[in-house]
């Protein structure tokens, strides 16, 4: 799968640099082992879709869309991943009718969002799933260190090189998220990725009960 991956992507200059900073700074391969193999999975803020890529490539009989609303991030994604299994869509996914899904994640997308509208988000995929996973993969507050780290990583990312769309940030804490959660019938198992990287990855694994 990873060489398969490296190989389509070796000839897009901007997504190899994208894909070898990720790699070295983000748990990618070990996130993937979290994800359901079958069903429709829904990745909402899925950036250049390198992870509804590795998904399908992964699991080439399971059903991803990626949705994002940045259109060239979107337009790069459909040029460079044409599976059978696979589809992006550019709309904005708070104002979108979300579709139903056996899954749904978010990555790295929830803290720039602002706090009524996660909860409007959240409210929403509740409403859509389908016995399913929510995979919410964000950052911790803590250790305060590695959170300080981030945040001026993201500083400079979003508001300096305007590398992601947005503006303000919105963090929620482990315990937050969790809470917010529970209110529309998600169970909660926290998983930290955060072991050797300087960020304070974390897993929400949410299944609807």
């Amino acid at each position: 799968m990873k060489e398969k991956f490296e190989r389509i992507i070796e000839k897009n200059e901007e997504f190899l640099k994208f894909y070898n900073i990720k790699k070295r700074i983000f748990p990618v391969y070990k996130l993937l082992n979290f994800f359901p193999d079958n069903g429709k999975l829904v990745d909402l803020g899925c950036g250049n879709g390198i992870f509804p890529a590795l998904l399908a490539l992964k699991h080439p009989h399971m059903k991803i869309v990626g949705i994002d609303d940045d259109e060239r991030k979107i337009q790069m994604a459909k040029e460079l991943f044409t599976f059978n299994n696979l589809s992006f869509i550019r709309k904005n996914i708070i104002e979108m009718d979300i579709p139903e899904a056996t899954h749904f994640s978010l990555i790295d997308v929830l803290y720039l969002i602002p706090f009524e509208h996660q909860e409007m988000l959240i409210k929403k995929i509740s409403e859509k799933i389908d016995n399913g996973l929510l995979l919410i993969k964000e950052m911790d507050k803590k250790p305060f260190y590695k959170y300080l780290f981030n945040y001026f990583q993201e500083f400079l990312s979003v508001k300096i090189l305007k590398r992601t769309l947005g503006g303000k940030f919105f963090f929620r804490s482990v315990e937050d998220l969790v809470s917010l959660l529970s209110r529309y019938g998600f169970k909660t198992e926290i998983i930290r990725l955060d072991k050797g990287y300087l960020y304070p990855h974390i897993l929400l694994k949410a299944l609807k009960q």
